[in-house]
């Protein structure tokens, strides 16, 4: 049975959510942006032409419940990835639907992947993601001096891994 580090696991699900147009930075982390040079870096991308800050990170809702599947010593592991999104408030058109858009985009791609690789194996099964029960996709939130839609998606995860 395979070790599925968290690095592993957010390293698939960042790379599946890279596949997604105009989904912007994706990060399988939190990041210190500390000042406007650190967030132009890290959390805006070239969307229609502008700079816009569009920035999803991937990180791990506490706890990671575990327990022994056997006698044996594998361990089962209950894990929810928790992907945010924060995308910058336009005065176009529905950029709220735009911001729901690129969320159900998200649970299209990761639930397709969950259900045909594992994760490119690194889950043993996983899934749906799903937006959070309560949560208003698309909401507007601030982050950092910018208003955002700010988008949530719930992914919940199952490993087995050997001692």
């Amino acid at each position: 049975m395979p070790q599925s580090t968290w690095q592993a696991i957010t390293d698939r699900i960042v790379a599946q959510m890279v596949t997604v147009t105009g989904i912007g930075r994706v990060w399988n982390r939190s990041r210190l942006m500390f000042d406007e040079a650190s967030l132009l870096e890290h959390a805006t991308d070239e969307i229609g032409g502008e700079r816009k800050l569009r920035m999803w990170t991937v990180h791990l809702e506490s706890p990671a419940n575990s327990a022994w599947s056997d006698s044996g010593g594998n361990a089962q592991w209950d894990r929810m990835a928790v992907i945010e999104g924060f995308l910058q408030m336009e005065a176009d058109d529905d950029p709220e639907l735009k911001a729901v858009a690129l969320g159900e985009a998200v649970i299209r791609v990761l639930n397709t992947d969950v259900r045909t690789t594992k994760l490119g194996g690194t889950v043993l099964w996983g899934g749906p993601a799903t937006f959070p029960s309560g949560h208003h996709p698309g909401a507007a939130t601030q982050y950092a001096f910018i208003v955002c839609h700010n988008v949530v998606v719930h992914l919940p995860l199952h490993t087995v891994e050997s001692p």
